[in-house]
């Protein structure tokens, strides 16, 4: 075993003397390279290292957050998935919290097209819903914590996205039509079973 300490020249001489010659095979379609050490005596040792993309170095972003990214961007804007990053604790590769200056950049690495309006008319965000159903958004919060209105999140503490015709259902027009009034709703209890009369 060398000691932490010995200089790294003195490293280098050693490992020419044990090693006879290393041969590298790169598989672009898997990613990988082998590489086969043949140490001097006639042992070989073969190892396989994940090979960098170009643009991959140390202080890239966490695959996590690049998966994060992909997700978001379907559903919100450049500033918005900077804020949602950052209240995930997400950091970049160098450590700094998310701007949309540094979200645009890493989309633009990792080849991920930005936000555009939802594509088709058949989603709407909380705030779209909103607006739609004209109350404000804390009442379509309450819709949806109460699963009386059907909705999902790309991430957690993401924007929630709603299917426009689930604020046709027969209990949220009921439940707005309430709210509109100015009527008390009474609490819907998930376990409570609907008898036909």
């Amino acid at each position: 075993m060398v000691p932490p300490a010995t200089p790294v020249t003195l490293k280098k001489r050693i490992l020419r003397t044990v090693i006879e010659e290393i041969l590298a095979d790169v598989d672009d379609s898997a990613k990988k390279i082998t590489l086969k050490i043949h140490w001097v005596g006639g042992v070989h040792t073969a190892l396989r290292i994940p090979k960098n993309y170009t643009g991959g170095h140390r202080r890239v972003a966490e695959g996590e957050v690049v998966d994060r990214v992909r997700e978001l961007v379907q559903v919100c804007s450049d500033p918005a998935i900077a804020s949602i990053l950052n209240r995930l604790g997400y950091h970049t590769g160098v450590g700094n919290t998310w701007t949309e200056t540094r979200v645009v950049t890493l989309r633009r690495e990792r080849d991920i097209t930005g936000h555009q309006k939802l594509r088709d008319d058949s989603w709407v965000t909380l705030s779209g819903a909103a607006k739609e159903l004209k109350v404000c958004p804390g009442v379509v919060r309450k819709l949806v914590t109460r699963k009386i209105l059907p909705a999902t999140q790309v991430v957690q503490n993401g924007p929630w996205i709603i299917k426009r015709e689930n604020l046709r259902l027969e209990e949220v027009q009921q439940y707005i039509a309430a709210v509109h009034a100015g009527k008390n709703v009474p609490r819907r209890d998930n376990g409570q079973i609907k008898l036909s009369l």
